[in-house]
């Protein structure tokens, strides 16, 4: 989720040109996705270099601006810090989970987030946060597990305990949470969940953070593994309707 701009700061001038960024996704043999991020400075044959290194190892590259969290990660997060919002209101994260994966995504956010290890989340939401202000603000589920080294699958607890390929949920996190045990319907989880990122992904066309929808739709169907029937965030929310959406989206907000 670090800015190039950031990262490249030690180079000698005469080495900016050389600098550009490839951003793989989790798990790297199964998703083809590959963000391709030009510097400042970064020359033009750079950028062709990188785009043919990944053409050659079979992945799909899509160039992004360098802006923080660069387009996926900045698009996970608000899905993510959704669903964790939704357990602090007293929902079943396995519910949470299961309703992900209904919808047609290949794992629910919790196990997700597990997968990539709860202190890299809270670090790239950390970032976002800097970045973006308070509208990036995580919760504060995610540092109170970090601080219990509870870090994912690395460490064997996060949201799940993880033994071998076998995960079951945390009943411990309950501790964590102040909150009566509620439920909603799925089809209001999945709002909650998605019209965070679809809030985000119109952010990201108006900074031309990526250049057109359907490049942004794509980049989400490969490197998220987002339903592809429903053809990525931006074509979901154009079947459903922006309006209805729009109306979620501002009540949220206010």
């Amino acid at each position: 989720s670090i800015r190039l701009e950031t990262l490249a700061e030690g180079l000698p001038p005469e080495r900016t040109g050389h600098f550009v960024g490839l951003h793989f996704f989790n798990p790297v043999p199964r998703m083809p996705l590959v963000e391709i991020i030009p510097g400042q400075f970064t020359a033009p044959w750079a950028v062709g270099q990188a785009l043919a290194l990944a053409r050659s190892l079979g992945k799909y590259p899509i160039i992004v601006k360098d802006s923080p969290g660069f387009l996926v990660n900045r698009l996970l997060c608000p899905y993510l810090d959704a669903a964790s919002r939704l357990l602090q209101r007293g929902l079943s994260g396995v519910t949470i989970d299961r309703v992900a994966r209904s919808y047609g995504l290949p794992m629910g956010p919790f196990r997700l987030m597990d997968e990539v290890g709860l202190d890299v989340g809270q670090e790239v939401q950390e970032t976002l946060l800097a970045a973006f202000g308070s509208r990036a603000s995580a919760s504060e589920l995610l540092a109170s597990m970090v601080q219990r080294d509870w870090l994912g699958k690395k460490s064997g607890t996060g949201f799940y305990l993880h033994s071998g390929q076998k995960a079951v949920w945390n009943t411990a996190i309950s501790q964590l949470i102040d909150a009566p045990n509620t439920q909603l319907q799925p089809d209001a989880i999945i709002h909650e969940l998605i019209d965070p990122m679809i809030d985000e992904a119109a952010r990201c066309l108006e900074e031309e953070v990526i250049i057109d929808p359907g490049f942004l739709d794509l980049a989400m169907v490969f490197g998220t593994g987002f339903p592809p029937h429903l053809g990525g965030p931006l074509r979901a929310a154009d079947s459903e309707g922006v309006s209805a959406i729009e109306k979620r989206i501002r009540h949220a907000h206010e």
